[in-house]
C-alpha cells in the first residue's frame, strides 16, 4: 500500500513496516501508539552462533520521522525488557 505521502506500508500480524523511498524525510502519524524497533549493528552470525547486533525499542510512539531511502519497523507490543537485546 502506498500512502499519499509516498510512504509504502505493509501490515504484519504483530506490527507494521513503513518504507520511505523518496529523497526527503517524511513524517508519519500512526493510527495508534506502537513500539519502534531500533536495530544496531548486525552482519553475519559468527560460527559459534553469536549475534553481532542488538535491538532496542522506543515505546508508545505515535509519530515517526523516516529518513530518505529508509524504513521503520513498528511492533504492536515490544518484547519484555529481558528480551530487549540480542546477543551478549
Amino acid at each position: 500500500m502506498v500512502e499519499a505521502t509516498g510512504i509504502y506500508q505493509r501490515r504484519f500480524e504483530k506490527g507494521l513496516v513503513l518504507v520511505n523511498p523518496t529523497k526527503a524525510a517524511l513524517n508519519v502519524t500512526l493510527e495508534k501508539a506502537m513500539d519502534r524497533v531500533r536495530p544496531k549493528g548486525g552482519g553475519a552470525v559468527k560460527t559459534d552462533g553469536t549475534l553481532l547486533g542488538s535491538l532496542s525499542y522506543d515505546h508508545d510512539v505515535t509519530t515517526v520521522v523516516i529518513r530518505p531511502s529508509s524504513a521503520a519497523i513498528l511492533l504492536d507490543h515490544a518484547p519484555l525488557p529481558s528480551d530487549d537485546t540480542m546477543g551478549a
